[in-house]
């Protein structure tokens, strides 16, 4: 009844949007903290700390070790000549190449084309159950939906858009959490609910900040990924995306997954779509 009245009276609604504003504000705020102070609090000088990219490495599979190691020498050959020198910078030259190729949606579930969702992942990059509810829309608003913002960061595993109303939920410390990603006007908010206490929320300007809060709040010492907490490590999930995308008819916006974020000449793009 009184999720009924606050609806009624709009409370909902304002909540939400000062959840937003509040979550701007504190991003602001962190950006000015000490580095160093943050690596203390989740770092135990009695043990070496162990990466991402080791963990992934440690749990990745044979095809996505070649796919890996191929993407690495691709960016060796663009970066070192053959004695080993770096080449000179130039306006041409990739400084920089993500760890996975985004999935070819046809190729690699030729049967289950627009066909995705709900569906749920148990892997060790997800790090226990995550369950996609909707992958969510491409963001309206023109060129807007291809601002750097609205796009994974670089050091992520894939190359892909932040479609708004993605939601899912995760399974952490025997509590399920709905994760969201919201439209922010001027980038993504994502936001992290516990589904038994929805007065619980945590909103950031990243995956990881809300995140990030949460554990803050439960004084917990530990380190997360928010991507790979949100599913975005997981090529069923980047394969839904890409599906999301073709049905929406954003060839545009596919063939900027497949080129890893760099612009690609008319002859790539040719190549691309007899592909």
């Amino acid at each position: 009844m009184n999720l009924a009245r606050l609806k009624a009276l709009g409370i909902d609604v304002a909540r939400e949007k000062l959840d937003l504003e509040n979550a701007k504000k504190k991003t602001k705020t962190k950006k000015h903290n000490n580095v160093s102070k943050k690596r203390t609090e989740f770092s135990s000088p009695s043990e070496p700390r162990v990466t991402r990219r080791q963990r992934m490495m440690q749990n990745e599979t044979s095809e996505e070790r070649a796919q890996r190691e191929a993407a690495e020498k691709v960016q060796r050959d663009e970066l070192f000549d053959g004695d080993g020198k770096r080449k000179r910078a130039s306006k041409t030259t990739h400084t920089k190449t993500r760890g996975m190729e985004f999935p070819n949606v046809r190729e690699e579930f030729p049967n289950s084309l627009g066909m995705f969702g709900p569906f749920a992942m148990k892997t060790p990059k997800t790090n226990g159950p995550v369950t996609v509810v909707e992958v969510g829309e491409v963001v309206s608003g023109g060129r807007r939906r291809f601002a750097s913002e609205f796009w994974s960061r670089s050091g992520c595993l894939y190359h892909h858009p932040y479609l708004i109303g993605y939601k899912a939920e995760k399974v952490f410390q025997g509590r399920v959490y709905v994760m969201e990603i919201v439209d922010g006007e001027d980038r993504p908010m994502f936001r992290v609910t516990d589904k038994e206490a929805p007065g619980k929320t945590f909103v950031g300007e990243t995956p990881t900040a809300p995140w990030y809060d949460l554990l803050i709040s439960k004084r917990l010492g530990t380190r997360i990924s928010g991507p790979q907490f949100f599913g975005f490590s997981e090529r069923t999930t980047m394969a839904a995306i890409g599906f999301q995308l073709e049905k929406s008819g954003e060839k545009e916006m596919l063939r900027q997954c497949y080129s890893k974020g760099y612009a690609m000449d008319d002859g790539e793009v040719e190549e691309e779509e007899e592909n």
